[in-house]
């Protein structure tokens, strides 16, 4: 268990350090963008994250399962194998997208826009080589490299949203930009850490996974995962289709906060998946080990949940008087990190067992 926790201190120390920084950044967003233009903002990326589910058609959690089946040499193979389909669907999506860009734009952000229609095809493209690059440091539970990659991706942030206000100013293109961004400069700095994986050309052994298998394999996670989206967006696009922008960048703004939470759920999550495939698969039948964890991190969640709770008024003065009314929509936002969070030390067996492939084949 020492080890256990050891590894969990080295991922949660890089989740630390970005949820500062996120602390950092979040007064500076909300002052520098008024309520509206965050709202247009948070939309594009609500939108953003749908595409990149279904494009990636759950084949980075088929790669997370068949890591350990293939020897190291092998791994950078099953890595391009497994990004080559989403990558090329991401292609077909985005020139589609280009032709229809002004209802695209319209619907979105309420404004004909070619450039915003651009940024996202590029931003859903990013965020496909960002997912499986962290998944792949995160598998081969390097921790410092993968709290590097969080640090630098905050600090990147932190940077472009200042320089680019003075270009843009109250504008949503503000936030977009210094989204895409950050997320690309940790792209590029993953790929160059990693770069055997990315880059290599060296004849390796023989996969053991073929792309019909990791299809195979990951195809039903698009329906578990598309579900996963709709209860952590519909919200947004309730407000967004209800209501109106600034209502919406209320809503943003309470979130700020969960992601303290988020912080947290992401650091669990990062150190214990690899840890708990790779339990499983030297010794799969002690399931004390796993009932442990969940008794562990479920008592953890709940008391930082009461925490933030109870000190929601603080919020205010984190995101500035033009927040006003989003700490009354906080509370009811907690649930949703906590139950996720717990539900990582339970469902893993479905896919230890490959029950997901079974019931849809």
């Amino acid at each position: 268990m020492s080890v256990l926790l050891k590894k969990f201190i080295e991922f949660a120390v890089g989740n630390g350090l970005v949820m500062i920084l996120g602390l950092i950044s979040t007064p500076i967003v909300s002052r520098m963008l008024e309520p509206y233009e965050k709202g247009r903002a948070d939309i594009f990326i609500t939108y953003t994250s749908l595409v990149v589910l279904i494009l990636t058609m759950g084949i980075d959690q088929a790669y997370v399962r068949y890591f350990n089946e293939e020897n190291e040499n092998g791994r950078g193979l099953l890595l391009r194998r497994a990004i080559k389909v989403p990558v090329l669907l991401n292609f077909c999506i985005g020139i589609l997208l280009l032709i229809f860009y002004k209802q695209v734009s319209n619907y979105m952000v309420e404004e004909t826009s070619f450039l915003l229609v651009v940024i996202f095809a590029f931003h859903s493209f990013v965020s496909i080589i960002s997912n499986f690059a962290m998944i792949n440091v995160r598998m081969k539970q390097k921790a410092k490299t993968y709290s590097m990659l969080g640090v630098i991706n905050k600090i990147a942030f932190i940077i472009f949203i200042v320089l680019l206000f003075y270009v843009f100013r109250n504008n949503y293109i503000t936030l977009v930009l210094s989204t895409v961004l950050s997320n690309l400069v940790m792209v590029i700095i993953a790929v160059l850490t990693e770069r055997k994986d990315w880059l290599s050309r060296r004849k390796t052994d023989k996969l053991k996974t073929s792309t019909k298998e990791l299809i195979k394999y990951g195809t039903p996670f698009i329906f578990s995962m598309a579900i996963t989206w709709v209860f952590q967006s519909i919200d947004r696009i309730s407000i967004q289709l209800f209501s109106d922008y600034t209502q919406l960048g209320l809503y943003g703004g309470a979130m700020y906060i969960i992601s303290i939470l988020n912080t947290v759920q992401g650091a669990f999550t990062t150190f214990w998946v690899p840890v708990a495939y790779d339990k499983y698969a030297n010794n799969p039948e002690d399931r004390r080990f796993f009932s442990n964890i969940n008794e562990i991190v479920s008592f953890f969640m709940i008391i930082i949940a009461i925490g933030l709770i109870a000190t929601k008024d603080l919020l205010i003065i984190i995101l500035g008087n033009k927040y006003e009314g989003a700490q009354f929509i906080f509370p009811f936002l907690v649930l949703m990190p906590i139950m996720y969070t717990i539900s990582e030390t339970t469902v893993l067996g479905i896919n230890f067992k490959k029950i997901l492939n079974i019931i849809f084949i």
